[in-house]
């Protein structure tokens, strides 16, 4: 929108990686919500600075909040278009449409977790199950946990290799995925019976 409105065109912009768009929405929100309730100094220095260390953003493992700063900012969805957030001590509830639905899908989206142990709950084990049998691509946090989600939510899927596959199965594989510009190792996993075939990715 900015380069449109700098520019006078129109851009068909389309991020390789939505998570990260969404976190970038999202930082916008709260920021702007923060500084309409004059509970921050214009600028944001302190947020967007922030979020270049590592652990700047977390996405609680109960699915309804996120952290921003180690958990300087705390961001909740409360009831159904509210959402509720928390800044040095102070708390404000915001029912803009736009700030909660981009905060649903960051959730709905992320692999940023605040349980180190890398442990999916059974609820997300099966929410993620749900969009592989739908054909959506996922992400996990590291390649152990994407194996791990294999074997416990797909025990008939067998491993197999690349150039010997059958109908059902899974394997690594590294090339171009999605418009990427370099090869990204993933697992290809796919079930004809079943009528999906999907890329499974991570960030470490």
């Amino acid at each position: 929108l900015i380069a449109e409105w700098l520019t006078g065109q129109e851009y068909n912009y389309k991020p390789e990686n939505q998570e990260h768009y969404y976190v970038g929405r999202v930082v916008g929100d709260v920021f702007s919500a923060l500084a309409g309730a004059k509970m921050i100094e214009t600028g944001g220095s302190i947020i967007l600075g922030g979020l270049g260390a590592e652990g700047g953003l977390a996405v609680a493992t109960d699915g309804t909040s996120i952290a921003l700063l180690d958990g300087a900012i705390a961001v909740s969805l409360t009831t159904v278009g509210t959402v509720t957030i928390t800044y040095g001590g102070k708390t404000i509830v915001s029912s803009a449409k736009g700030l909660y639905d981009d905060i649903n899908k960051l959730i709905k989206l992320s692999t940023y977790n605040v349980n180190n142990s890398g442990h999916l709950s059974n609820q997300k084990a099966n929410e993620i199950k749900d969009k592989i049998l739908e054909g959506e691509d996922i992400k996990f946090k590291t390649k152990k946990q994407a194996v791990e989600f294999i074997e416990r939510k797909f025990p008939n899927l067998k491993e197999e290799t690349a150039g010997n596959r059958s109908s059902e199965g899974w394997h690594f594989d590294s090339h171009k995925i999605n418009g990427s510009l370099e090869n990204i190792e993933h697992i290809n996993i796919y079930s004809k019976n079943q009528g999906f075939r999907v890329h499974i990715t991570w960030n470490e």
